[in-house]
């Protein structure tokens, strides 16, 4: 017995790539497949798409994936020469116009638009399609791990449940009997209190027994 509720996490990583995987599940009918891949990676939803389904067949499948680059594939950064040396010539220009003394500095610059720009390397579509395999699979595995506990949860607590209801039964069958004698005797003792001529063994006594039975 399994939940149609769980959770899971995977992580993977090689000299380029570092890739985290949540996978978290709700109940439904058919299977159904929520995920938004990172922007650099768009490639990676049909891995997705068609591994899940050999671990899952039914369900709301939410699916967060995020990635870093390490190493030599980290982006880097790169200063637009041309751009800065036409800032700082600006800058003294200014200075020198508006008789300043306001000194240059390279923090200043950096935070300028388009003095410093990222070099994204190029990703390598094999290798982290792999790193992503292995974190998705390590998530699933986890995934379904916590689904088979939490059923294994709910089993024993039905069973619990289902025990104290077959006792309970089992006390309405005893009294369900001992409340029937009970009432004919009640009912006789009032026809007698009320004086009335009604034969106890009647059928009319009887289909009142046997409507409070019901």
């Amino acid at each position: 017995m399994k939940s149609m509720t769980g959770f899971g996490r995977g992580q993977a990583s090689n000299q380029d790539y570092q890739i985290s995987v949540d996978i978290s599940s709700v109940n439904r009918k058919q299977l159904d497949i929520r995920f938004s891949p990172p922007r650099e990676a768009i490639f990676l939803e049909s891995l997705v798409r068609k591994t899940i389904p050999e671990y899952v067949a039914r369900g709301v499948i939410n699916v967060q994936m995020k990635l870093n680059a390490t190493g030599d594939s980290a982006a880097g950064i790169q200063f637009n020469d041309a751009i800065i040396k036409s800032y700082v010539s600006h800058l003294q220009q200014l200075n020198k116009h508006y008789d300043l003394k306001t000194p240059i500095s390279l923090n200043d610059i950096h935070l300028l638009p388009g003095a410093v720009q990222s070099a994204e390397k190029e990703i390598s579509v094999d290798d982290l399609s792999s790193v992503a395999a292995e974190a998705l699979k390590t998530a699933l595995e986890a995934l379904v791990k916590n689904r088979h506990n939490e059923g294994l949860q709910l089993k024993t607590d039905m069973n619990e449940r289902r025990e104290i209801l077959l006792k309970g039964l089992e006390g309405l069958k005893e009294k369900s009997a001992q409340a029937t004698i009970n009432f004919r005797e009640k009912l006789e003792a009032r026809i007698r209190d009320a004086g009335l001529t009604i034969e106890l063994d009647s059928e009319r006594i009887h289909q009142e027994v046997v409507f409070y039975a019901d």
